[in-house]
């Protein structure tokens, strides 16, 4: 598992204890796109691609690790979701705080992915987050 933050260490640390299976996973912190990682049969990129401004990199470092399944969330860019954004990535800016924000258009993301060789199997919302799987063709 490859992280950007440390502030979600310990959350991770205590969820995967508690599903029995701590032992069975590996912690990095860095950035996913750039990591010198090996490959896994399925890639789960959760609340991910919104916090990442070049989604092409990042979701081709994804397939380019993924043998069998891709699957990641985002939130969809409609109107209220983009303001929202906005809004956030303001009040970083006037925070000083360097994080922001990406409400990446949906078909851009799915194109990424497919250009890449994958097949979309499923799309659903649940709440604010849309998620999308696919498959290697």
């Amino acid at each position: 598992m490859v992280d950007r933050s440390e502030s979600y260490d310990q959350e991770a640390t205590r969820l995967a204890r508690d599903a029995g299976l701590e032992a069975r996973i590996h912690r990095r912190l860095g950035d996913f796109s750039s990591s010198e990682l090996q490959s896994a049969d399925i890639v789960v990129m959760h609340r991910v691609v919104c916090c990442y401004p070049d989604y092409e990199r990042l979701l081709g470092a994804a397939c380019d690790r993924a043998r069998r399944l891709l699957a990641f969330t985002y939130p969809p860019p409609h109107l209220g979701v983009r303001l929202f954004v906005s809004m956030a990535n303001l009040w970083m800016r006037l925070r000083r705080n360097p994080f922001r924000m990406f409400a990446h258009p949906a078909a851009a993301l799915r194109e990424a992915v497919q250009r890449r060789g994958f097949e979309l199997v499923a799309e659903r919302q649940r709440g604010l987050w849309k998620g999308m799987a696919f498959v290697r063709r």
